[in-house]
């Protein structure tokens, strides 16, 4: 699942160089989010040792690799995958100035995308001053084709961003229309063509730091939750849809995992099947625990958790968790 409608992006904008950035230049920067404030970090991430990263085949087991660690595992890497692919446009344009400067309003570019000389791209990021003097801040990367009217911009991606007392740090959204990109015929061939929109919103602001993801499809959607305490405590949430739970629907079930894990990598999972396909109702799928060596230490399977086929039931001690349900 790939977002490479975003991929005509500003890269164009390095040829611009340049190296002239006033001290409000850098102001409209830090309206901008960026992969390394946002982007999940995994349990592997701060344990010490990694036999957990073995393959599971064969059922839950203690002592085993832990199937819900490796889950989570990836899940921040499709988390980062999705939320960097918007993101890394942005990262590039932060070793440009601004191309055009106004009161309240930078704008870079507009260059022609080298790869599609046909299309231009450019960023714009604007701020409103607000009654108690301090501003927020809007942003979007714009596409059109080459010789087009200002009114024929389309948006690939746009957010806002309000900062706290510390402009670096604050609260913001960002939109990618998959739709209307697609619908504009800005959509790479090889974009999914199921994704209506992503829609982010995030808090650096807080603690713990907050990350929440929305996808629309067009058969439903999905949504994830990242948060990072400044103790290295996380928290991942993330929606997977496949069949979890037997019976005569053919549609598939959405289950909600939610995965939480201490600063050494020590963690667990608890998993529930959200209404749909077989489930009337919020179903309980189970529970694992790993300890920092990733490896499982208790498990509890109601349906079939890890998607091997079976029910493998209890296994080891709850007192063992690094941290209660």
């Amino acid at each position: 699942m790939r977002i490479r409608n975003c991929a005509f992006t500003l890269f164009v904008l390095l040829a611009l160089g340049g190296c002239n950035w006033s001290n409000q230049d850098i102001e409209f920067l830090y309206a901008l989010p960026s992969s390394a404030a946002l982007g999940a970090r995994s349990p592997d991430q701060a344990g010490t040792t990694q036999q957990g990263l073995g393959q599971q085949s064969a059922g839950l087991s203690v002592a085993a690799p832990s199937a819900m660690f490796q889950k989570t595992v990836g899940a921040a890497q499709g988390f980062n995958s999705m939320l960097f692919a918007i993101l890394d446009a942005l990262d590039r344009v932060t070793d440009l100035p601004p191309t055009r400067r106004e009161a309240n309003r930078r704008i870079w570019g507009p260059v022609r995308d080298r790869q599609h000389p046909n299309l231009e791209v450019r960023l714009v990021v604007e701020r409103a001053r607000q009654p108690d003097d301090s501003f927020v801040y809007g942003w979007r990367i714009q596409i059109r084709r080459a010789g087009e009217p200002e009114s024929a911009w389309i948006a690939l991606v746009e957010g806002s961003y309000v900062p706290s007392a510390d402009i670096r740090n604050g609260t913001g959204t960002l939109r990618h229309d998959a739709a209307a990109v697609r619908a504009a015929g800005f959509a790479r061939p090889d974009a999914d063509a199921n994704l209506l929109s992503v829609d982010i919103g995030y808090d650096t602001a807080s603690d713990p730091l907050f990350v929440a993801m929305h996808l629309a499809f067009t058969a439903g959607t999905l949504d994830s939750e990242y948060e990072e305490h400044t103790d290295g405590n996380a928290r991942l949430l993330f929606d997977v849809r496949a069949n979890f739970v037997p019976g005569p629907s053919p549609a598939p079930e959405t289950a909600r995992f939610t995965s939480r894990w201490i600063a050494g990598g020590a963690g667990r999972t608890d998993v529930v099947a959200l209404v749909g396909g077989d489930v009337p109702a919020l179903t309980d799928i189970g529970e694992e625990c790993w300890d920092e060596t990733f490896s499982t230490v208790y498990f509890r399977e109601v349906h079939d958790l890890d998607g091997n086929g079976t029910v493998d039931g209890t296994g080891g001690d709850p007192a063992a968790c690094a941290m209660p349900r």
